[in-house]
């Protein structure tokens, strides 16, 4: 069975990944993996090498009673959606680990939680964002604001590339578990038309879906391609919105936007992004 893989810092926006992440699993039939990766101590190379070693065992003695309280903390949840689950403690660079770890796996996704894009804090200099970029398997950052809800409506932003096709694949698969909708996404610059054959072989690949009204398409006209998908979505009722991840110019925009013109772009709706 593919694994969910949750890294958790034992942070309230680490907890409301974590909550996101087994409603998920659930819906998903999944099983969850909690990683937990604690930072090698900054050690004087002139200490003795039994202090090292207490050094060690005490960060890990520490991040292991952290664990435990965080497990207790999800127990309730966990026991009423009858997840399987497991934690892990690794020692290390978080990043490292994490994309280590999921190597390991047979992986159906990170879940990982993120400040938003409300904030200041810049989240392409997040270890979420450095996963999303080095990682091959998909990432959802869940924003803090975020809470979970049943997903009816999955937004993929399309450029209209062949390659699309193996991820919208990915999304009808997670669209069958909830019954949810997908529409797919296109921006055009004013007097750019799109590639209507491309459209229609789109449409042709997923004639099966459109027919029970799964899939649609909807292309909108906006100067800046952010801006457009930002508008759609305050339009619509989108519970995700995925992209891939060499869209990473659209991506930055979102999460980093210009002093002089500050996007608004929604906080609470996760982003899944494929490695493209």
């Amino acid at each position: 069975m593919k694994k969910i893989l949750v890294p958790c810092d034992f942070s309230d926006i680490s907890y409301n990944a974590s909550v996101y992440a087994l409603h998920m699993a659930a819906a998903l039939k999944k099983e969850v993996l909690f990683l937990h990766v604690f930072h090698i101590p900054v050690i004087d190379p002139n200490m003795p090498p039994e202090m090292v070693d207490d050094m060690i065992e005490e960060a890990q003695k520490s991040a292991r009673n952290e664990l435990e309280q965080f497990k207790d903390r999800l127990q309730e949840l966990i026991a009423r959606l009858g997840v399987v689950v497991r934690f892990e403690l690794k020692i290390g660079f978080v990043v490292e680990e994490i994309i280590q770890r999921a190597g390991e796996m047979d992986l159906f996704m990170i879940i990982m939680g993120t400040r938003g894009a409300s904030g200041l804090k810049r989240i392409l200099g997040s270890n979420t964002a450095l996963v999303s970029e080095k990682c091959k398997s998909p990432v959802l950052a869940v924003p803090e604001e975020a809470r979970y809800k049943d997903i009816s409506h999955i937004v993929y932003a399309t450029d209209l590339k062949s390659e699309d096709y193996q991820y919208i694949d990915q999304l009808l698969y997670i669209s069958s578990r909830f019954s949810a909708r997908i529409t797919l996404l296109h921006v055009s610059r004013p007097g750019e038309e799109p590639d209507k054959e491309r459209v229609e072989e789109l449409k042709s690949y997923f004639w099966r879906e459109l027919a029970m009204e799964n899939i649609q398409f909807e292309i909108v006209t906006n100067e800046r391609v952010e801006e457009g998908i930002e508008g759609f979505l305050e339009a619509h009722d989108a519970d995700i919105l995925a992209m891939l991840r060499h869209r990473r110019n659209i991506i930055e925009r979102i999460f980093n936007p210009s002093l002089t013109k500050r996007m608004t772009f929604h906080p609470k709706i996760p982003i899944l992004t494929f490695h493209g």
